[in-house]
Parts: structure tokens; sequence; C-alpha cells
């Protein structure tokens, strides 16, 4: 709309990064997002982080968004390894001090580091078997940054739900070929 003005207290929720992708549960309605987590800890704080903790460590979230959530961006992000969020190296943070960082909302899923989650859908279909039925598909195209390790992402994994929440788990589903 044309006008609208921007202002904190109309802020449903902050703290995300890179959201790329946007759904609500076909059944309960619950809003989720996914994000992309963060780059370069080696790259700008090399006494901090080795180049293999920055391909592993910050982890790709995904959330339940609620009213008046806040998942830390950009103080905080989520360390896959020690499985919390930590303090960002921009304001303070080592690699483990928590900050206040463990005030702000967990996310509901984690994935690992620089898979570059894109795209999602709930599957609601009769095709596949029962246990996919509620159950979230997510689509990753992986990103460079993972070096030294191997490429991981260029897949899709299925995670499956119980009454509208994930179940903390995924699973591959696909994973393309050459040619």
């Amino acid at each position: 709309k044309v006008g609208q003005k921007h202002t904190a207290a109309a802020r449903y929720a902050t703290g995300m990064r890179h959201t790329t992708s946007l759904m609500a549960h076909p059944v309960t309605g619950t809003l989720f997002q996914v994000q992309h987590g963060r780059d370069q800890l080696d790259t700008l704080w090399p006494k901090l982080f080795t180049a293999q903790q920055n391909g592993d460590l910050p982890a790709e979230e995904m959330h339940v968004v609620k009213e008046g959530a806040n998942w830390g961006w950009p103080y905080c992000y989520f360390d896959g390894a020690q499985k919390k969020l930590v303090l960002a190296p921009e304001y303070g943070g080592d690699g483990t001090k928590p900050g206040d960082c463990g005030n702000k909302a967990a996310p509901a899923l984690t994935f690992p580091g620089h898979w570059a989650p894109m795209a999602t859908a709930f599957y609601s279909g009769t095709q596949f078997p029962a246990a996919f039925r509620g159950g979230l598909f997510v689509s990753f195209h992986g990103s460079w940054n993972r070096a030294p390790a191997p490429q991981e992402g260029f897949r899709v994994v299925f995670a499956p739900f119980q009454g509208g929440k994930a179940k903390g788990t995924y699973e591959t589903f696909a994973i393309p070929t050459a040619g």
C-alpha cells in the first residue's frame, strides 16, 4: 500500500536473517519461516574461527513465527555443534559466549550450515505413504561457503511433523544427479 510507515510498534516478529520461505501449516495455520544462517566467520575473524568451523557451525534455521518473537539476528546465530544460540563476533562473541542469546526464540528445526534452504512445501497429498502427510519438504541449493568441506546442499529433505509441530528430525528425500 502506498504511504505505509514502518514503526517498531507495528513489528510482528524480528531477528530474522535472509528468510527464503514463509509458509502456513495447512491444518493448524501456524506460520513458519526458513532462513539462511550467517557467513564468513573465518574470513572476518580468523583468530576466532577456522574455515572448517565457518562451514559447519552457523546452522540454517526454521522458526515458528509468533507475534513478538525475536530470533536474535544480527546479535546471535545458531551454532549447530553446540546446538544453541551464541553471541555473534560483531557484538563481542567468540563462538562460546551466549550473551543474551539464551533469551531469544530457539529454532523449531535446524539444518547443516550452508545448505542454503530455498523453498518449502507442506505435504497434504495421498500419493506418498501416510507418514509424509502434514510434514514439510525443504529444497536446498547448497553454497560455496562450506569450503574446505565438500558441498552438501543440492537436495530435498523431508521433516516430519506431528500435531502441526516439527518432530525435530529430517531425512534426505532426493538428491539430484548430473545428466
